[in-house]
């Protein structure tokens, strides 16, 4: 029988401080988790699994620590995603002799939270300043960070809104600015939110792997099945904060497929830059939003490119 998120929340609710020694000696028995999911080997890998509280909910952190680490690699996951199926690119990193740190963002995964719904993305934010502290403390104050879709937004009011430098180098793939669609989300947002507070999520074709796609669909507990309609307005706030922002010097990478129907990325490329002036923009023909679980050959193109910016 496959395991459901409550029962996995409720074990994730035991875990030991990130920072803490007992982090890295036990699964705390989310086994069936780590297996679920085919995460790295434990064996190969030193994992570290544990939790941090960020504003009073919450926050599960993990890390992957090949022998001799050549850097360390923060990877920020996009809405409705999670640590568990980012497998692909956590594999990439440690071959690549990267040390990953992910954590699961409030309502993602296995961190508290009601599921695809906040008030404001700052709220993600506070979650990214309490886990780059941790990984800081832990294995140095250098990071690279990557970040998918929502996780690329973060990553932006990062360094735009709060003013924070915690990163050497961002790469941003597919990243969120406006989503498809925005004059048509505005409308609907604006009649729906009288009526109700969330829609029924449609599962969209985002990758090439068919496989992937299915999985999301019918067999990760972690999923939600809802989008309440606080996120939205939490991205066109984001959105809007965006456009008033002071410009910022980091290096920055952009990653984005043609194919891509959930973001507006021609709007997106044409403005992002305007904030990152050192931006430069790779994009991959074809390619559909969920970058990091495409299916060969764009995972590959995807991986080719992050050797090159890496």
């Amino acid at each position: 029988m496959q395991a459901t998120r409550a029962q996995w929340h409720e074990l994730a609710d035991q875990l030991p401080e990130f920072t803490d020694d007992e982090a890295s000696a036990s699964l705390g028995g989310l086994n069936t988790y780590y297996d679920h999911y085919d995460l790295p080997s434990r064996q190969q890998y030193q994992h570290r699994i544990g939790r941090l509280t960020v504003n009073e909910k919450r926050v599960v952190c993990q890390s992957w620590s090949p022998l001799e680490p050549k850097g360390t690699l923060c990877i920020v996951h996009g809405l409705y995603d999670h640590t568990g199926i980012y497998q692909k690119i956590i594999a990439y990193a440690l071959t690549a002799n990267w040390r990953v740190c992910m954590f699961d963002m409030p309502g993602h995964g296995l961190s508290e939270g009601r599921q695809a719904s906040i008030k404001s993305f700052d709220l993600y934010i506070d979650a990214l300043d309490a886990a780059v502290a941790a990984f800081k403390q832990l294995y140095g104050r250098e990071l690279m960070a990557i970040g998918q879709s929502t996780g690329g937004a973060v990553l932006m009011r990062s360094c735009l809104i709060s003013g924070q430098d915690h990163f050497k180098k961002m790469i941003l793939i597919a990243p969120l600015l406006r989503a498809a669609h925005w004059n048509a989300l505005i409308f609907f947002h604006g009649m729906l939110r009288w009526w109700t507070n969330r829609i029924k999520r449609k599962f969209s074709s985002s990758s090439h792997d068919e496989a992937f796609t299915a999985f999301l669909a019918n067999k990760d507990p972690l999923q939600s099945r809802y989008l309440y309609l606080d996120w939205v307005a939490a991205m066109f706030n984001a959105e809007s904060d965006f456009h008033l922002a002071p410009m910022s010097n980091i290096d920055v990478h952009m990653i984005q497929g043609s194919g891509d129907a959930t973001v507006d990325w021609r709007y997106n490329i044409r403005h992002i830059p305007k904030k990152f002036p050192n931006l430069q923009i790779h994009l991959l023909e074809g390619a559909k939003h969920q970058l990091v679980n495409e299916a060969s050959p764009y995972l590959d193109q995807l991986f080719a490119r992050l050797d090159d910016i890496l």
